[in-house]
């Protein structure tokens, strides 16, 4: 029998579950923007499914993606956000019943949240263990590394480790949802690396060229031309991964000149329109430059839908 007083605790638990998922409609609406942002990073899950398999030496193959886990790698961004959020709940209000208000709210969404990602992955022990992985580290990076850590070089490096080495799991949990579901072995590190590794890069390009057209504090206090640089050398980077990537997956003349020839082209577009901010300080209205955003990585998943329209017409 349940006791008055533990039923009450159960309805005080819960009593805040349906405000919260209220208040997440008019939420996503403007921190979440679905087809920006959410649609690309989706797509990268069947495209890096068809890569795995297509690098383990089978044929395309869609039955192999898996909605559940297909949902948890969206849910695993929209929690980094969430945490995001929570952290900067009092930077950004300084009204304390605001923060209050919100604090509650996010809190609540990220129960649900952790909860969903549980149940969704309850079937497999590589992807449930991938999930958990990726949710300590998410949460590490603002309320550990950014609140305990004192202000040193070494602490910044550390930064840096956990706070892109979460968007760097959710590729990862990927490739473990890919395995849970394939009849082929295991792949190398060597095989993961090039297909984990361009996504990540893609997002990691969206993360440091949102705001370079507004006078914003950028990641790690760089200054514009430290973004410029950092950048730079992702493309750098994404253009090693690509040429890999094309090699170990056999892709056809199209794919192997589209991978080669994308970072470069954004690579000399970034520089020679990086936007100048000189006597604009204060304006917000700057128009930003089209390499701006999502935009690489749009393009790559298009040039891999082509890709394996290619290969599916050759079968």
């Amino acid at each position: 029998m349940i006791s008055n007083s533990q039923s009450e605790q159960r309805r005080k638990k819960f009593a805040g579950v349906l405000p919260a998922l209220c208040w997440f409609r008019s939420y996503a609406r403007t921190r979440l923007p679905f087809g920006s942002l959410i649609l690309p990073l989706a797509l990268s899950f069947p495209l890096s499914c068809i890569l795995y398999h297509r690098l383990s030496g089978q044929p395309i193959n869609l039955s192999l993606v898996s909605v559940a886990e297909w949902l948890s790698f969206i849910l695993l961004f929209v929690q980094l956000r969430l945490i995001d959020d929570l952290d900067d709940v009092q930077d950004d209000h300084r009204n304390q019943h605001q923060q209050n208000e919100l604090t509650q709210h996010l809190s609540m969404l990220l129960i649900i949240t952790a909860s969903t990602l549980i149940v969704l992955n309850m079937a497999s022990f590589r992807t449930l263990s991938a999930v958990i992985f990726s949710t300590l580290i998410s949460y590490a990076g603002p309320f550990l590394i950014k609140r305990f850590l004192p202000p040193h070089p070494a602490s910044l490096i550390l930064g840096w480790l956990v706070f892109e080495g979460a968007p760097a799991s959710f590729f990862v949990y990927i490739y473990f949802a890919w395995l849970s579901h394939s009849p082929a072995e295991a792949l190398s590190i060597t095989q993961i690396a090039p297909v984990a590794g361009i996504f990540w890069l893609a997002y990691e390009i969206w993360k440091f060229s949102r705001k370079v057209h507004v006078n914003a504090m950028q990641p790690y206090f760089l200054p514009k031309k430290g973004v410029r640089v950092v950048l730079s050398l992702l493309l750098v980077l994404a253009a090693a991964l690509m040429a890999a990537l094309a090699d170990m997956a056999d892709f056809s003349a199209f794919g192997r000149y589209s991978a080669g020839l994308l970072p470069l082209v954004f690579l000399v577009w970034m520089n020679s329109t990086w936007p100048d901010l000189s006597g604009l300080e204060g304006r917000e209205t700057i128009t930003a430059p089209a390499w701006n955003g999502m935009s690489f990585l749009v393009i790559f998943e298009i040039m891999l839908g082509i890709e394996f329209i290619f290969e599916w017409v050759r079968l």
